[in-house]
């Protein structure tokens, strides 16, 4: 657990009756932990809604995902994109492994393993 800090926490009277109501049917373990849960929630919602804030501003400052065109169309660059990465990103390790592990290939590209 990461270190904590006591603080004083004035809450309205009907939230901490409905939090000490749900106690004592043990729905909770103990106000403190509910109120800790709460917050870590909520902070963690708040920090991916910042994040996709940022994923939307780096999309657009690139351009956008430029989705004009057909649906055939989008696709195509869709696939055109990903096989783009795909060449700059892992080709090579599909190269090498072609290379070291099936030397003996037909022009096919295909053989037997040695």
């Amino acid at each position: 657990m990461s270190e904590s800090t006591r603080i004083t926490l004035a809450l309205p009277t009907d939230v901490y009756q409905e939090i000490s109501a749900a106690r004592e049917r043990q729905e909770i373990d103990s106000v403190a932990g509910f109120i800790r849960e709460a917050v870590e929630e909520k902070v963690a919602r708040l920090r991916w809604q910042r994040n996709l804030a940022e994923l939307r501003d780096e999309i657009r400052g690139a351009g956008g995902l430029r989705l004009q065109g057909s649906k055939e169309e989008v696709i195509e660059r869709l696939r055109e994109t990903r096989r783009q990465i795909f060449e700059t990103e892992y080709a090579h390790l599909y190269r090498w492994q072609s290379v070291c592990f099936w030397p003996h290939r037909d022009k096919s590209g295909f053989g037997e393993a040695p």
